[in-house]
């Protein structure tokens, strides 16, 4: 990670966090000191006199707009994010995969991902023969930045995906070891997590405990075919885990490992059940740890972490799977995106988890079959368990899912979390304004403390700080700070309005290299992956086609009709809560909107019983959002649905 903020300043606002297992909303000053927080002052807990010099003390005041509000910096503990400028892989057939062994040794995968950074690699230095930069360095900040644009400050540690495809060459010219991020936080670096005590401390990110034999190292195959035959191959890492659990160690150490990835049986609508290959990788696992765990109480030693990444092996409706990993502490590391994605199926891990029992967590995975970033992975979670389940506790309990579970599966108590003596790092998220008959309405009056984050767009993201460090966000923070920045490439239409940090050991000009790039892959006739989701077209429309298919939630198709104007169309049709009666062609439907402060709203009427044309005196721009209030308007199948749904606009539209 890079250097922490050693000076002592103060930034007063709304923050929110999690205290004794609940969300915590309130509005009071977090004073930042060696990039810690120092101290927190509120309405109710004012600061001693003994603390006036603090505040006197401080080189920087910064007060935040009323809209804006400081949630803790996003904890993804899954994401092979070195690989996230890359462009989305779609599944080369309709089938579903069985296992992650298919796909990985599919030749499809291989011509659009390890082909395509083998032909980075090898044209980097044509394209920039200066060699001013690493391209290892160079991909890593950028995979980053898009993880930092999204409010995340930690990230799992890089990782190969397999023994077939090693890790890209970095050389790491600026960071501390190869287990190092550039921006964040690490988790392959134990005291950026805080729980070094030793130079044996580790936390280690592995791929696989076992591996698949006998099978040919290719398996050009178009699933479904039987894995009943496969074996489990131990890796040398699974070897060396149940080594150190058998001795107990002395030194902190924790795992995040890939474990029984797969189909699991649980959404299947061809009726599939568990995949054969999947399921034994949890039982033998499960099989190893008890009879070593048997021997020392049934439980994992205290300075031993586990967390299982996909796990989709583990079925929590079996008694002896839900005790072992309870009686164990073992973290469970959910990715329903992948998940649905590569298998049309996801774990039912969050539904039988009993009073937080278990340890649950969300990780992102990789941009070319997952999420850009953590906050969009929970966004989708969030979706996708109200579907299935609506509870007013679902929310919360996402946002625990990124924030204070993954760190108690790290086993830290400086990250996730607002409170003094925690590591300063923020996630500063802007709300917007939204005004009716000439007057503004404060959406946070009415709305949950997290409804903003479960509702807003990266488009909207203000400033994030890692260590006391502001690292991304808008430009005037960083002028505020005295900080360096660099600018972000134009031709993407919100991010261009951002600046970014850019350590200058790493001799990144983000300009020049980001260009030099971009040409590597138009050769190859391939477009980066943008790092906004605002400016990226192609994942929007993946990830609402998911959410159609797995969800069931009507979304609303966003279409402009002209540059003034906003079309809204629904599968079903618009039904108006007040007389129960279907929308009609030539409604007029001005009063179920309210439009953002700089944009007005000259006519709303209903094209048909489904379509909505909205009516803007300007273009709508970065930031300009429209509200449709769920008093006056719903759509049929969207009662369950207790929040209103909020429209944020970029240069380009984009839907909600």
């Amino acid at each position: 990670m890079q250097k922490t903020n050693k000076e002592l300043y103060s930034i007063t606002g709304n923050f929110v966090t999690v205290k004794a297992g609940q969300i915590w909303h309130d509005y009071g000053t977090l004073y930042i000191k060696d990039g810690l927080i120092y101290a927190i002052e509120t309405n109710d807990t004012p600061l001693t006199e003994e603390m006036a010099p603090v505040r006197d003390q401080c080189s920087l005041s910064v007060r935040l707009p009323d809209d804006d509000i400081i949630y803790p910096g996003l904890i993804d503990l899954h994401s092979h994010y070195q690989y996230n400028m890359f462009p989305i892989w779609k599944r080369p057939q309709k089938t579903a995969w069985d296992n992650r062994f298919e796909w990985r040794r599919h030749h499809a995968y291989h011509e659009a991902i390890p082909a395509l950074e083998k032909k980075v690699r090898e044209n980097w230095d044509r394209m920039l023969p200066s060699g001013k930069n690493i391209m290892g360095d160079f991909l890593l900040f950028l995979s980053e930045l898009q993880a930092v644009a999204g409010g995340t400050t930690v990230l799992q540690a890089p990782s190969a995906m397999s023994r077939e495809q090693p890790s890209m060459p970095y050389c790491y010219s600026f960071a501390k070891d190869a287990r190092s991020h550039l921006l964040i936080r690490s988790t392959g670096n134990a005291s950026d997590l805080g729980i070094s005590a030793g130079a044996d401390d580790e936390i280690l990110s592995i791929i696989d405990f076992f591996t698949p034999g006998p099978i040919e190292k290719t398996v050009n195959v178009t699933p479904h075919i039987s894995t009943k035959d496969w074996q489990t191959q131990d890796d040398a890492k699974y070897l060396d885990f149940l080594s150190r659990l058998r001795k107990a160690p002395e030194n902190d150490t924790a795992y995040l490992v890939h474990v029984a990835e797969g189909r699991c049986g649980n959404l299947r609508p061809d009726g599939l059940d568990m995949d054969a290959y999947t399921s034994k990788e949890f039982e033998q696992l499960k099989s190893d740890m008890e009879k070593l765990l048997a021997e020392s109480g049934n439980k994992l030693p205290e300075n031993l972490h586990l967390g299982i990444i996909h796990g989709c092996g583990i079925d929590l409706t079996r008694k002896e799977h839900y005790d072992f990993l309870k009686s164990s502490g073992i973290g469970l590391i959910w990715s329903p995106v992948s998940n649905l994605l590569l298998y049309d199926d996801t774990p039912a891990f969050y539904e039988n988890i009993t009073d937080g029992e278990i340890t649950l967590s969300i990780g992102s995975d990789w941009s070319p079959s997952g999420s850009k970033y953590v906050w969009d992975e929970a966004k989708f979670a969030y979706k996708y368990l109200e579907s299935r389940n609506p509870s007013m506790h679902i929310m919360s309990d996402v946002f625990k899912m990124m924030t204070t579970n993954p760190a108690r599966i790290l086993g830290s108590d400086k990250i996730g979390c607002i409170r003094p003596g925690a590591f300063a790092d923020f996630f500063i998220l802007g709300r917007p304004k939204l005004n009716y008959a000439g007057g503004y309405l404060q959406r946070n009056a009415s709305e949950s403390c997290l409804t903003p984050l479960f509702r807003g767009t990266d488009a909207q993201t203000r400033l994030v700080i890692v260590g006391g460090q502001a690292v991304y966000g808008d430009e005037s923070y960083f002028r505020q700070f005295h900080i360096p920045y660099q600018k972000l490439p134009s031709d993407e239409n919100n991010i261009f309005h951002k600046a970014v940090y850019v350590p200058k050991e790493l001799e990144i000009d983000l300009e020049r290299d980001i260009e030099a790039l971009d040409r590597i892959l138009a050769e190859n006739k391939m477009i980066r992956s943008k790092f906004l989701i605002a400016d990226d077209p192609e994942y929007r429309e993946q990830i609402v086609a998911l959410r159609r298919k797995f969800i069931g939630e009507l979304t609303l198709d966003i279409l402009p009709a002209s540059d003034n104007a906003l079309r809204l169309r629904a599968k079903s049709a618009f039904i108006h809560n007040e007389t129960g009666r279907e929308v009609r062609k030539g409604d007029n439907l001005s009063d179920c909107f309210l439009a953002s402060r700089d944009l007005r709203i000259k006519k709303a009427t209903a094209e048909s019983a489904n379509t909505l044309l909205l009516t803007f005196d300007s273009i709508p721009g970065a930031g300009d959002s429209v509200l449709l209030r769920e008093g006056k308007l719903r759509t049929v199948t969207e009662k369950s649905n207790p929040y209103d749904l909020v429209f944020a606009f970029s240069d380009a539209w984009s839907e909600w």
